[in-house]
């Protein structure tokens, strides 16, 4: 769900040369998001290991929240927003590449991990599509809001999924 619920980048990046081209934003503002996406990306992915290597795999919640943030910054609040959201998508990124790859570790036995590490990829990407495909729809149609609420849909799916499984 986590997948589905994080907006893709390419989408992100579509929305961002529309507001370029009704003056929202400057061309460079397109390649600079991307940048603070990625630097964002990489501040929190030792810190989200930190976080897990303290908590466990509690810290792989911290994706879907922040992911949820992403849909609404993006289509919501102009060029802050788009900065902000930026923000947010970085920091989901750091923690899906660090976190959740490490929680994989601790659900299988050693002689399976290459198995669930491709299992996980496997899932995420479908995830990835699905949300992507949906995304690109509803975005073609004109309803951003529709993104943002099927998004946080998602998260707030994986965020009770992988609260239910704490708690076993």
């Amino acid at each position: 769900m986590t997948g589905a619920g994080l907006l893709h980048w390419g989408i992100v990046s579509f929305h961002s040369a529309q507001a370029e081209r009704i003056g929202l934003l400057l061309a460079k503002d397109i390649a600079l998001l991307y940048l603070v996406a990625m630097a964002v990306d990489a501040i929190i992915a030792p810190l989200a290991g930190l976080m897990y290597d303290t908590i466990g795999l509690k810290a792989v919640m911290m994706g879907p929240i922040f992911s949820v943030a992403v849909s609404p910054l993006v289509f919501g609040l102009g060029k802050v927003g788009l900065y902000l959201g930026a923000c947010f998508w970085g920091a989901t990124v750091g923690i899906i590449e660090s976190v959740m790859r490490a929680g994989v570790s601790e659900l299988v036995p050693a002689q399976r991990l290459a198995l669930a590490y491709g299992i996980f990829s496997l899932g995420l990407g479908f995830g990835f599509m699905v949300g992507s495909i949906m995304a690109s729809i509803l975005y073609s149609l004109g309803y951003p809001l529709a993104i943002s609420a099927f998004c946080a849909g998602c998260e707030l799916l994986a965020i009770l999924a992988f609260w239910k499984s704490m708690k076993r």
